[in-house]
């Protein structure tokens, strides 16, 4: 007989199902190159991970007041687990949360921007002629998976459980060690 989950395990489930949604979207539309989204949706689904992971030692109403600063969860996830090595990630995190500014329009139309996507590692920053001044964005989808592996190993969890309710196209574009032998 197993015993009932507790509200922080059911919360710690809830954010996690819903950072792995975004992930999968996240995943599928970088593919695509579908610019801006993808990225805002690579913000949300880390802070929902992150917030997944957190749960189980801050209350509901704590995580509501981090709001979106992916720097302040950031930290207190390392801190939380102690792993010094995370550190290695601070400048992907850092880079993700400026992607906040595009989840409205107003940075968009007032300055402009120029976001990359990387599916890999670019061997030079892409660069724009005229461009310079115009706000610059860069994500690299290879850390945002071993970030999200991270936040899964973390909590102690398979993420492949969190996948599992994913299409078969979004399923695709995640990498197999998040998404364990769900293709079959």
């Amino acid at each position: 007989m197993t015993a009932e989950p507790t509200r922080q395990e059911k919360m710690r489930d809830a954010f996690l199902v819903i950072g792995s949604q975004y992930f999968a979207h996240a995943r599928y539309s970088s593919q695509a190159f579908y610019l801006p989204v993808s990225a805002t949706l690579f913000h949300h689904a880390i802070e929902m991970l992150l917030k997944g992971c957190l749960s189980l030692r801050k209350s509901s109403s704590e995580l509501k007041n981090m709001g979106h600063d992916l720097i302040d969860l950031w930290h207190h996830f390392k801190a939380d687990t102690g792993d010094t090595a995370l550190s290695s990630f601070d400048g992907a995190i850092k880079e993700l949360d400026k992607v906040e500014l595009l989840r409205y329009p107003d940075a968009i139309v007032d300055e402009g921007y120029v976001l990359h996507v990387s599916l890999g590692r670019p061997p030079t920053p892409l660069a724009f002629p005229g461009m310079e001044e115009v706000p610059n964005y860069h994500i690299e989808v290879s850390d945002m998976d071993a970030i999200a592996a991270k936040v899964f190993e973390a909590c102690a969890v398979n993420p492949a459980l969190y996948f599992s309710g994913a299409p078969r196209e979004f399923l695709m574009a995640i990498p197999p060690g998040l998404r364990g032998n769900l293709l079959g």
